[in-house]
């Protein structure tokens, strides 16, 4: 999540470049659509994206549904939800 900051990173053995920073690619390029109709749907529905694939990944939950309403088993709410959301959007 957060590759760029290993103060060791994970080398290629063969060109030693520098395998830690490839999972941050996925926030850089992520699901973009040229010409989206409606663009805040658009970037919204992006970082819906990056929150459902990085919970599932780390987390191993479905937190996407909180974006709607309270996680039903887990104690997810709308307000996590929309933290995260936040965090992800301050960031460069």
């Amino acid at each position: 999540l957060a590759g760029d900051l290993v103060d060791e990173p994970r080398l290629d053995p063969w060109g030693r470049a520098n395998q830690s920073i490839l999972g941050t690619g996925f926030y850089h390029f992520g699901e973009w659509v040229h010409s989206p109709v409606d663009v805040r749907k658009d970037e919204n529905d992006r970082f819906d994206n990056m929150i459902d694939v990085t919970t599932k990944t780390f987390l191993g939950l479905t937190v996407a549904c909180a974006r709607c309403h309270d996680h039903k088993f887990d104690a997810i709410s709308t307000v996590d939800y929309y933290s995260l959301a936040g965090f992800l959007q301050s960031s460069d």
